[in-house]
Formats: structure tokens, C-alpha cells, sequence
């Protein structure tokens, strides 16, 4: 940057320039690309690997297929005509089909290689879609489709080419529910002619986002510590705990597939059990007077050891189907062990005929046969349930007076945000049904918020309308002159949201775009000036004028004496001033912001020079514009230091020489 301001304190009131040299060294920046919040990147294609262009040849993983019409049409090119389109949206090459001169017939791209959604939900399909306004009654289409086989499709969104202004245009395509959790996930993109123009896309991106989080079925919440079902103290144990369909039911589980159990593990023991098994069973008995020993399913086999405290889960190796209507048996056990150590006691909550538990050294555990006796204490435990389908919310943050796309957007519900991409697209996935406050603020525009209604299993779309922010103008004048001040600061608004800018030639001002109403503080002060505070009103989409005249403030001189002439006749009195005492201010800043570095390597030398009237002079501080965050990427944070140095213009040709000092910025 070429703007500084230096802070220096003098011997002589008219200071203009000081005669050393500031050296600023050039910083290491590293650009990223803009990411996607809380989304898993599942396939990316620019169709760049496609053969020898313009050619029929696709990508590895990709296929074309003749649905109907005589000729596929499509083709990998880096230009093309009817419309003209001179460069690709993403690199060199992009997909074009051939709707100019086909008048019937669809043809479909489509992805060869399986992509895996399990554990993954809300599958986003983006893409870069070629728009114009050629043939105005001609539908040529583009269909986005799925499947999980390969050979059943599905169409999930369809576009039209026609649009009154030719432009790559960025879609987003969010899959049906079904897409999620699967084995197999397959893309594709069926063109149909409608004898318009020709068609074009490019830039595939699918992500996923996270499935909802487990649901439990939690049953009981005592206090008091039990060893069953881990009773390691012994060698070997078996315990039987039944759970009734109503505590089930009350816990929020209805018929579905149990797919872990987990205990509120009180204190861990490091042993390990062997032989350890789980087994289910579905029963009518309100009571336990014994083991029930037909009807259990094993639903876990492997050998255990409790990992730690607190709710432990084991994810069951065959998911238990329960019918919502009988109560469940679970049974532990394990031996033998051949050791023991001390048990890892869990929660339990008193009750009776619920819990039949033995243990002892030398026990089978699981195939033993001993009598076993009823327990007063049974377990807490929570079952887990297939995860309730939460939903989503998506859409596009736009400009409410132009309506284009406002990037850089924050949109927050709760913990949960994103940021909007440079179409303005944003989604925010796991949101709980009902009423939710989006909130979405973003540079040069006034944070707002809305209340939403959103869906179980279900997106809901929403284009979030920003008002531009107010601004603050005016001019900055010399009270006793008249004349303007350049170079004073302009702060509008306090803490996080407060801006600041300079008055420029002519003493004006403007502030950026703030992002907040009302009224708000301003103070504009510069070195010499009694600082300048108020209050101005901002409407939004408005530009509020406050204008100021500064009072010069005057720097108190330094020791003044008051002698006579000449002490035996004396005629005059004799006045002596010294020199000001106080800290001056230096502006080499306009107040327009220049061309912002950011530098790819090290060693990269900015330089100012300034010379004194007269010395001494000492130099104590300076400031440096770093510009503003619209010219980071948007994690630039925390930036890599760099230094300023100072030095004598004692070099060969008055460049840097004599080192005085530095300091890490």
C-alpha cells in the first residue's frame, strides 16, 4: 500500500516531512477457494479429461445414451455458435448438445461410477447451465436426474436454455429424500430438443450433507450404581432385562429397526470380556421369574471392553426389528474370562421383575444354566431408532433493489449457517421442524432476519432480500478558516459494526455501505482539531449528510520566560517563547483506497520517504492500510505478519540505508 500515516513528535511546530524511510516487507497470502459449509464433496467434472475436442468421446465415468431422435448430439467443445459461446464456465472444455439442428429426440449423459450416499443426506447437484435468448417458443430442456441401479431414472428438476439475457447461469438441485443413505448414487443430464438452440453445460458438483443426528429411545434416569450387565468383578455373568413396550413408546420410539443399546456407564473397568454377546428377544410377559431362553435373536457377538464413562453405545450388528407393540428382553453376557478386575457399574433405576442376573467364576455366561436371581435395580438404557428426517432450508440472498446475487452472505439459524456462494445460493441443513429466525448479515448490508416455517425430511426454499446499507457523507472544514480538512477520520457506529473513513481533497467524505440502522454515533477527528461527536439517523438505501467544522485545538508552547531589557534602566520587557512540545501527525492518506497488494512471496519492498525542515525529530508510531475484508478470501484470517522498518535515506541514491528501527506488524 501506498497510503501510511506516521505519528512523529518534533522541535518545530511547521514539521512536513521526516527524513527516513519506511520499508514495508511483503507478507505471504495463500488464496482458497470458496468451500461449501458443512457439505461433503461426493464428485466434481469440468469435462476437461474429454476427448480431443470438439468430440463425442466423454470423461472416464461417463456415458452418453440415445433415449430418442436419430442422432445422440452431444459433443465436448471449448466454443460454440447458435448461441455463441466463447469460453467454457469452468476451464477449457464443456458439454454442448446439439438442439440447433436436432428437431426431435433426447439424449442422456450420464455418470458410470457409483457414488456412495450412506451416512449422508440433502445430495446437491450443481451445475453451470448456458442461458440465451434465442427461439423464445422453443423449450429446449435440460433434466437432472438420479438413480441407484444405473438403469431407473428419475428426474429431479428440469431448466429451460431460453433467457432473456445470455449468461453461464450457476443451478442448484437438491435430490428427493430417497438419494440419501444409499449403497449406489448415479447422476445424469437428458437433454430434449425442442429445434431451438444448441444447449450447454458444465461444471458438475454433487455434495451431501450430513445425515440427521441419532435418535434414542431413553428408558429410566436413576441414580443408583449397579454392576449388572458388566459384572467383570467375576469371571463370568448373564443378565436379562425387560423393557416394556409403553416405556418404549413413551420414549418417543414407534415399530422400527433397534440399531444400539447403550448404558449410563458410572466408572469403567479395563477388562475385556469375552464370549460377550447381545441378544433380543420380543415377549407378552409384564415380568422376569426366570431366563427366558426362546425367541432371543443375537444381535451382537465380539468381544468388549466399556470405553469410558458416561452414555456408551454398542451399534448392533443385526438391527432389531421391534413390532411397537410387545415389550423387548435384552440380554448380556459374557465368560469366561479367565480374570477379573472390578465391574464397570452403570445407572439403574429400582424396580421390580424386571432385571434376572447370576454371576460367578468359571461361568459360561452365555450358554450357562445357573438359576440366576431377580434384581430391584434395572438398568437405564436408550435404544437407538432411525433419526427423524430434520429439515433443510436453501435458497438465494439477493440485492433488494437489483436483485443480483449478494456472495459472502452469512445465513445463521441457531448454531447452524452457511455462507452463500457467488450466485447467492445457500443451505443450511438438521433444522428442527417448526418456526426458525434465519439471520443473514453481509458487508455493505443491513443484517435482518426472518421467521421461517420449515418441514421434516423436506427443503424449504426462501429467497432472503437485503437492503443495501445506509451511508454517511458530508464535508470536514477548519472552523476558524473555512477551509477543508483532508485527512480527518470519520467513525460511524461503535464495536464490531463501527467505520471508519477519511475525508479526501476538498475536505469530503463518504463512508461505505454500513450494516446498521438508526441512530448511531459519529465522531471525525484529526491531530490539531478538537474531535467532533454527534448522532446521525441511517435508513437503509439512504445517504445521510453531516458535515463538520473543527476547532483547531491549539499544542501548548514549551517553557516561556519574561526578562527585562536591561535591569538597572529598563525600557521593554523582554518575551521569550519556546518551541511546541506535542505530538504531531503525518498523512500521507487521500482517503481513497488504492490497488490492495497481496503479495505471493516474501521480500516484496513498498517504501515513503519523508524529510524534515528541521531537526531533531523523533519518530514514535505508524499505521499502515491494510484495506478492507472484501479483498480476502474468506478464512484469510489470522494474516501472516510482516515488518516495518525505518531507516535513513543514506543509501545509494537516497534508497533504504542506515537501519534505526523495526517493528512486527
Amino acid at each position: 500500500m501506498n497510503d501510511a500515516l506516521i505519528k512523529t513528535e518534533t522541535m518545530y511546530h511547521a514539521v512536513k516531512l521526516l527524513k527516513t524511510l519506511i520499508c514495508f516487507l511483503g507478507s505471504v497470502f495463500i488464496m482458497v477457494p470458496f468451500g461449501f459449509a458443512q457439505q461433503t464433496l461426493l464428485l466434481t467434472e469440468s469435462f476437461e479429461s474429454a476427448m480431443i475436442p470438439p468430440g463425442t468421446i466423454p470423461p472416464d465415468g461417463w456415458a452418453i445414451e440415445l433415449i430418442s431422435g436419430a442422432s445422440p448430439g452431444v459433443y465436448f467443445v471449448t466454443s460454440s455458435t447458435d448461441p455463441t459461446i466463447e469460453t467454457a464456465y469452468d476451464g477449457t472444455n464443456f458439454v454442448q448438445y446439439n438442439s440447433y439442428v436436432i428437431p426431435i429426440g433426447s439424449t442422456r449423459l450420464m455418470s458410470t461410477t457409483a457414488l456412495s450416499t450412506i451416512n449422508k443426506s440433502n445430495i446437491l447437484v450443481d451445475f453451470a447451465w448456458f442461458e440465451d435468448p434465442g427461439y423464445t417458443t422453443s423449450a429446449d430442456i435440460v433434466e437432472v436426474q438420479w438413480s441407484t441401479n444405473g438403469i431407473d431414472w428419475n428426474t429431479a428438476a428440469t431448466f429451460s436454455r431460453y433467457n432473456a439475457v445470455a449468461a453461464w447461469k450457476v443451478k442448484n438441485v437438491l435430490l428427493p429424500i430417497g438419494a440419501g443413505n444409499q449403497d449406489t448414487l448415479y447422476i445424469a443430464f437428458q437433454f430434449t430438443t425442442a429445434y431451438g438452440n444448441n444447449c450447454a453445460i458444465d461444471m458438475i458438483t454433487v455434495t451431501a450433507g450430513p445425515l440427521s443426528p441419532p435418535s434414542f429411545a431413553t428408558i429410566g434416569n436413576g441414580t443408583t450404581e449397579v454392576g449388572w450387565p458388566y459384572y467383570t468383578l467375576y469371571q463370568g455373568s448373564r443378565t436379562q432385562m425387560l423393557y416394556t413396550a409403553a416405556q418404549l413408546t413413551a420414549a418417543g420410539a414407534s415399530a422400527c429397526n433397534l440399531t444400539s443399546i447403550g448404558f449410563n456407564v458410572a466408572s469403567n473397568s479395563a477388562q475385556l470380556m469375552t464370549s460377550f454377546e447381545i441378544k433380543l428377544g420380543l415377549t407378552n410377559i409384564p415380568s422376569l421369574t426366570g431366563w427366558v431362553n426362546s425367541g432371543m435373536n443375537t444381535v451382537y457377538q465380539e468381544n468388549y471392553v466399556v470405553p469410558g464413562t458416561g452414555w456408551r453405545d454398542i451399534t448392533l450388528t443385526n438391527p432389531f426389528p421391534w413390532d411397537g407393540i410387545s415389550n423387548v428382553i435384552v440380554e448380556i453376557c459374557f465368560g469366561d474370562n479367565g480374570s477379573w478386575i472390578s465391574n464397570s457399574p452403570v445407572m439403574g433405576t429400582v424396580s421390580s421383575g424386571t432385571t434376572w442376573h447370576y454371576h460367578d467364576d468359571f461361568y459360561a455366561g452365555c450358554s450357562g444354566t445357573a438359576a440366576g436371581t431377580a434384581q430391584t435395580v434395572t438398568p437405564d438404557i436408550r435404544f437407538g431408532i432411525p433419526p427423524v428426517t430434520l429439515a433443510a432450508l436453501m435458497g438465494y440472498v439477493k440485492d433488494v433493489n437489483t436483485m443480483a446475487p449478494v456472495a459472502g452472505a452469512i445465513v445463521q439459524v441457531g448454531s447452524a449457517r452457511d455462507t452463500s456462494r457467488a450466485n447467492g445460493f445457500f443451505i443450511i441443513y438438521n433444522l428442527t421442524e417448526g418456526l426458525i429466525t434465519a439471520t443473514t448479515s453481509a458487508a455493505g448490508y443491513v443484517t435482518g432476519s426472518e421467521d421461517i416455517n420449515v418441514v421434516s425430511g423436506t427443503a424449504t426454499f426462501i429467497d432472503i432480500m437485503m437492503n443495501p446499507g445506509p451511508f454517511v457523507a458530508g464535508m470536514v472544514t477548519d472552523s476558524l478558516t473555512g477551509m477543508p480538512v483532508m485527512g480527518a477520520s470519520v467513525t460511524v457506529g461503535t464495536g464490531a459494526d463501527a467505520v471508519t473513513t477519511l475525508t479526501v481533497e476538498g475536505g469530503t467524505y463518504q463512508s461505505p455501505a454500513l450494516s446498521v440502522t438508526g441512530a448511531q454515533p459519529i465522531l471525525i477527528g484529526k491531530t490539531g482539531y478538537i474531535d467532533f461527536s454527534g448522532t446521525v439517523a441511517l435508513v437503509p438505501n439512504t445517504v445521510t449528510v453531516q458535515d463538520a467544522a473543527l476547532l483547531p485545538s491549539a499544542v501548548q508552547p514549551g517553557i516561556f520566560t519574561a526578562a527585562l531589557n536591561n535591569p538597572v534602566t529598563p525600557t521593554e520587557v523582554n518575551l521569550t517563547w519556546g518551541v511546541p512540545q506535542g505530538m504531531y501527525q503525518i498523512i500521507y492518506d487521500d482517503g481513497i483506497q488504492d490497488d490492495i497488494a497481496i503479495w505471493a512471496e516474501a521480500t516484496n519492498l513498498n517504501a515513503m520517504k519523508f524529510t524534515p525542515l528541521a531537526w531533531p525529530v523523533k519518530l514514535v508510531g505508524g499505521k499502515v492500510n491494510l484495506g478492507v475484508s472484501a479483498d480476502y478470501p474468506a478464512d484469510a484470517l489470522p494474516l501472516t505478519p510482516f515488518m516495518m522498518l525505518a531507516c535513513k535515506a543514506d543509501g545509494a541514491g537516497g534508497l533504504p540505508g542506515t537501519l534505526i528501527d523495526s517493528v512486527e506488524v
